[in-house]
């Protein structure tokens, strides 16, 4: 009986052990998230107007990311990352006119990941990130000389959990949830191609969640390669 308790005891240290992102480990990885919304705007749109008559927007974002990093200890991975984002937002009147913002995003930034077995080839994760993003976007409207480009920089400490699964010994796969919680500090800048309206610019503080969004279409598609 003692012997088979060791046995037991022996396999489940080993399969323990087995399991974990142990340190020096180097993991590659990507991801793809893709969120769309259809709601109701009010006071929402990117041009001055008194009575602007909107009914709704509809927005698509697609968001590529690439990342390395190395287990500084076991189950937690320090590293970089690098995304790129596209969007488009359509901005629907009353009147004839629809606005459309089409939109591209470049960030780079360093994360810190920690791992914790969940059950048999599950990982729960908890990443933390703090990141740099430069953003364009141009607005334009379908039937008045209302276009404009807006830049925007900023940095921002972000939080996002997630669920791995080991595919093999070389390969994971996961699926996490965007900016649960995001806090930043921008710069933007706004002109206008119609010399009536003036140049702005503005900057502060920004707080969100990706809660205030559906929550299917703030999920991100990953993987990760165990080197």
């Amino acid at each position: 009986m003692t012997k088979k308790l060791t046995l037991l005891l022996f396999v489940f240290i080993s399969f323990y052990t087995n399991a974990q992102i142990k340190k020096g480990t180097v993991l590659l990885g990507g991801q793809i998230a893709f969120a769309e919304s259809n709601r109701e705007a009010i006071n929402n749109f990117p041009i001055p107007q008194t009575n602007p008559f909107l009914q709704n927007d509809q927005s698509r974002n697609f968001n590529f990311g690439l990342s390395i990093g190395k287990a500084i200890k076991d189950n937690k991975v320090f590293g970089v990352n690098v995304n790129t984002g596209y969007s488009k937002q359509s901005f629907y009147y009353n009147l004839p006119e629809k606005g459309i913002t089409r939109g591209k995003s470049f960030e780079v930034g360093v994360f810190l990941r920690k791992y914790k077995m969940l059950v048999k080839d599950f990982y729960l994760f908890g990443q933390g990130s703090a990141s740099v993003n430069n953003a364009n976007s141009k607005y334009s409207f379908t039937t008045q000389n209302y276009n404009s480009v807006t830049k925007q920089f900023t940095t921002s400490l972000s939080f996002a959990p997630g669920v791995a699964y080991i595919l093999s010994k070389k390969l994971h796969i996961e699926l996490s949830m965007q900016n649960l919680v995001s806090i930043g500090y921008y710069t933007s800048k706004q002109k206008f191609n119609n010399s009536i309206i003036p140049t702005s610019k503005s900057n502060g503080f920004s707080v969100s969640s990706s809660l205030s969004n559906s929550v299917l279409g703030n999920l991100g598609i990953g993987f990760r390669i165990i080197l």
